[in-house]
């Protein structure tokens, strides 16, 4: 949606280059996923740094010299650590945030403050779904929270600012899937599903064919809006409307495993994110109406179990 939309708004007609950026965005999302991820582990080692600048202190105290190191021991914190893709791919990104542990410094004490803290570093249990628990919190309601993060990585790269939370979605839900049974083998998540089955749509191909046609099929597309807006002005729908619509028919006539409600929900859902207040019923009325009459043209057939219409 968003290279379509730049697309258009700069005016170039120079399809594969914007292709060609298009991918390298979504290359860059990845980028993103694993350095913030990165950000999480940081948070541990400032905890650790900060252990050990305690023994260091002329004066130390008995809490000093005997900090309590849960955190640092975190069990969950350490599988990330010792994963071999989380190694593979902070290593090939160069990732390294010696220029700004203030910010960890800063973030960290703010955490220490905390009750969640407190009651974390002295429950009694001491169990991996504590430690899991914990990080979990840490990620979600402080890194992802704090000003100084989320300024950082939206400097860091024109490409992250508007994908940060998303990746912090994704992150969440990868850590929740996380067991104490998962060994260092356990595979990252993959940019791109390939799928083993020959008559499945690969997601690269998915990606390329929804831009491309939602491009090159634009009088198609605009003509069959336009006829089944009966009720709305086509010049007064909202660009971004615009061009949801046409993604959607593109996914619907295209993608045969994609059953006909999910394309519906997805962009009913996109379009509460991004557009205007009304468009999800806006787009969930002309959604309904083309994909009855491209249905009875034949022009959306869907094959698979429990998807032949």
């Amino acid at each position: 949606m968003q290279a379509i939309y730049g697309f258009y708004q700069t005016g170039n007609d120079n399809l594969p280059i914007a292709e060609k950026n298009m991918l390298a965005s979504i290359e860059k999302f990845y980028d993103l996923y694993i350095t913030l991820l990165s950000a999480l582990v940081e948070v541990v080692h400032e905890a650790q740094r900060q252990a050990e600048e305690g023994k260091q202190k002329l004066l130390p105290t008995a809490d000093d010299l005997n900090p309590n190191l849960r955190l640092v021991n975190n069990r969950l914190a350490a599988q990330l650590q010792e994963n071999i893709d989380y190694k593979i791919w902070t290593e090939k990104l160069k990732i390294n945030w010696s220029s700004s542990r203030d910010i960890f410094r800063k973030l960290f004490n703010k955490i220490k403050q905390t009750s969640d803290y407190s009651d974390y570093m002295n429950k009694n249990v001491d169990s991996y779904e504590n430690d899991k628990a914990f990080l979990i919190d840490i990620f979600k309601n402080y890194l992802c929270e704090d000003e100084a993060i989320v300024s950082y990585f939206e400097e860091y790269s024109i490409f992250w600012a508007d994908d940060f939370y998303n990746a912090a979605g994704l992150i969440f839900y990868f850590l929740k899937a996380y067991t104490s049974q998962d060994s260092k083998d356990k595979p990252f998540p993959t940019l791109f599903e390939s799928h083993k089955t020959a008559d499945a749509e690969n997601d690269a191909e998915f990606v390329t064919i929804l831009f491309r046609k939602s491009i090159l099929q634009q009088e198609f597309l605009e003509e069959l809006i336009q006829s089944n807006a009966t009720n709305w002005e086509y010049e007064r729908v909202a660009f971004i409307d615009n061009i949801l619509l046409k993604m959607a028919i593109v996914e619907l006539m295209e993608f045969s495993q994609i059953p006909i409600k999910v394309t519906l929900n997805e962009y009913i859902e996109i379009a509460k994110d991004f557009s205007t207040e009304k468009s999800n019923v806006f787009i969930n009325g002309i959604l309904d109406s083309i994909i009855k009459l491209l249905t009875n043209e034949g022009k959306i057939k869907k094959i698979g179990r429990g998807l032949i219409q």
